[in-house]
């Protein structure tokens, strides 16, 4: 089917957002930016792929409202948890939590 590289959709908006939580090394506004900002293009790009794949026997108006909620689904949570456990693993990478005893 064309829509099979959608199921990878999941992975790259861990994968970007993984990338996007590593900009808390340098500032956590940064890492916010640069989630928002890839969580973005991974939606549109989403979308416009969906909408070209899906007007085969379909209203393009329809196409599109299918491939916008389809792509919104698919991008934003998995784009957040990437970057939280990103920016979580940067974090205790460079301050390891300390014993005390």
């Amino acid at each position: 089917m064309i829509r099979e590289p959608f199921t990878y959709a999941p992975h790259l908006a861990l994968a970007l957002g993984a990338l996007a939580g590593i900009g808390i090394l340098r500032s956590a506004k940064l890492a916010g930016v640069l989630t928002l900002g890839l969580m973005l293009v991974q939606l549109l790009a989403w979308t416009c792929f969906l909408t070209a794949t899906g007007t085969e026997g379909a209203d393009w108006n329809t196409a599109f409202v299918v491939g916008f909620l389809l792509s919104l689904a698919a991008v934003v949570p998995y784009t957040v948890i990437g970057a939280v456990l990103g920016a979580g693993a940067v974090l205790l990478l460079r301050y390891p939590p300390r014993r005390r005893g």
